[in-house]
């Protein structure tokens, strides 16, 4: 080859050789390529594009200015973060009263920025105004800090929710108490006050609906067989407010029956006795060697009725006493027994059972002196004592089906026309009492299972409401609505 071919490149060479040097870093081609992800540095450390040098390396940069991330170049976080110790972080919480004042001493609405902290500016509303310290405009110190005027009529409470003169706090705003107040239904009074034992209740007098006295309510008193004995328990006919120790020991006490006064008449250990609820005072009723259940008070609460059984015979009958200083009268005198007495509304005729001997009791009427006895027809298999409406129309009573279950009967007197309201089938329903309107009956019934009370419509039967629930080995029985 000549010397010429060997010191003058051909064209094509020269041009593969002019590539390979722009792809080496640093001239001087035919050296290692550099520069690229992965590939070592070039001089100086140089990599291309956004690669850095690491440990002789181009390698993609770390991540950087996210939440808890390195920190970019010049100390750049995303967003709203920064960086602290080399770290993007969220910024400590700034602006509110006592916290750090923000960049530019900046703090939220017209907090200012003092010593580093905002804080509420001098004379303002909050502000401490003990020790001469001034509020501004028309605020006022008021319990030792600056406070917009209070007392006055609409204006708010003051500190203790005080009000000027006779104004009451209510809902923290300074009111005049209306000019009828404290009775059922209207504004409480100043301070609160409601009449009698009426509550004050957001603002307006309630009844305390577990109170005897409560209008529109009406209350039951009861005969109880829990925990080995008999005691007679007091609820609300919707099965509130109970008061299972109405009447609590240590004898039995059952066959409940209201005075026209609102006291309580009951069969105790040894006799009848009258029981003052707001004293809780008995007052027992002599009868005389004759021993008594069952009470019933005449309608203007002089008399009382009773069954009876004399210490001679066993036989019982159907008694009456005066309830102040009588001697017990018997008005029947039939074979077999009377009992279950129950007054007429007037007090002119009393209902009562009687076998008169053959072991099957029926229905009779006689005059409140024992005259004209007179049996109901259709009467026959009556269970315990009758009930008469308060409107003298209807009398209640239990009498056994075909099948031996008792169910209650509602029968219009005029007419002689029955209505059985108790279901048919396995169900047994017994003792009803009349409420004061008429339009609803007390009941013992078993549709749970148990001998529990039930208030039912006393037209149909509808509309039924578990009164108690007895425990498994409990009873409840004898309902006595109480008298308005």
């Amino acid at each position: 080859m000549s010397e010429s071919a060997m010191t003058t490149p051909r064209p094509g060479l020269l041009l593969a050789l002019l590539l390979l040097g722009a792809s080496a870093c640093g001239g001087g081609g035919g050296g290692t390529q550099c520069g690229d992800a992965a590939q070592a540095c070039c001089a100086g450390d140089a990599c291309h594009g956004d690669l850095v040098c690491s440990g002789g390396t181009c390698q993609n940069p770390p991540p950087c200015g996210a939440l808890t991330q390195a920190c970019c170049a010049s100390d750049v976080c995303d967003g709203d973060l920064v960086c602290s110790g080399g770290t993007c972080q969220t910024p400590p919480p700034c602006g509110a009263l006592t916290q750090a004042c923000c960049a530019s001493d900046v703090c939220d609405g017209d907090l200012v920025c003092s010593g580093g902290t905002c804080q509420t500016p001098p004379g303002t509303v909050g502000l401490a105004c003990c020790g001469g310290t001034s509020c501004d405009g028309d605020l006022v110190c008021d319990g030792g800090s600056c406070r917009p005027p209070c007392g006055a009529l609409t204006q708010e409470c003051c500190a203790g929710n005080v009000c000027d003169g006779d104004l009451a706090c209510d809902g923290w705003v300074c009111q005049g108490a209306p000019a009828s107040c404290g009775a059922l239904a209207e504004a409480c009074c100043t301070g609160g006050a409601c009449e009698g034992g009426l509550l004050c209740e957001s603002g307006t007098c309630a009844a305390d609906v577990c109170t005897l006295d409560t209008p529109g309510l009406n209350w039951i008193a009861y005969t109880t067989a829990r925990g080995g004995g008999l005691d007679l328990a007091l609820v609300r006919d919707d099965g509130q407010c109970q008061d299972p120790t109405l009447v609590d020991g240590p004898g039995p006490a059952l066959f409940p029956a209201w005075s026209p006064d609102g006291k309580l008449g009951y069969t105790g250990v040894d006799g009848l006795y009258l029981r003052d609820l707001t004293s809780g005072q008995d007052t027992g009723l002599l009868t005389a060697g004759i021993w008594p259940s069952a009470p019933a008070f005449s309608p203007d609460g002089a008399s009382i009725l009773f069954e009876g059984v004399a210490t001679a015979g066993g036989r019982s009958d159907v008694y009456l006493r005066l309830l102040v200083g009588g001697l017990s009268q018997p008005l029947t005198a039939a074979p077999g027994n009377s009992a279950g007495p129950v007054w007429a509304p007037g007090g002119a005729t009393i209902y009562f059972v009687s076998d008169r001997g053959d072991g099957v009791f029926r229905v009779y009427t006689m005059d409140a002196n024992g005259d004209a006895e007179t049996v109901l027809s259709g009467t026959a298999g009556v269970v315990g004592r009758p009930a008469v409406s308060p409107d003298g129309l209807h009398l209640a009573y239990a009498r056994l089906d075909a099948d031996g279950r008792a169910k209650v009967v509602v029968r219009t007197l005029a007419s002689g026309a029955e209505q059985v309201i108790t279901a048919a089938g396995a169900v047994d329903e017994f003792d009803p009492a009349f409420d004061p309107s008429g339009t609803r009956l007390a009941l013992v019934s078993t549709r749970d299972g148990d001998l529990a009370l039930w208030a039912v419509d006393a037209h149909g039967g509808g509309h039924p409401v578990r009164v108690t629930t007895p425990a498994a080995d409990e009873v409840d029985g004898q309902p006595a609505f109480r008298l308005r």
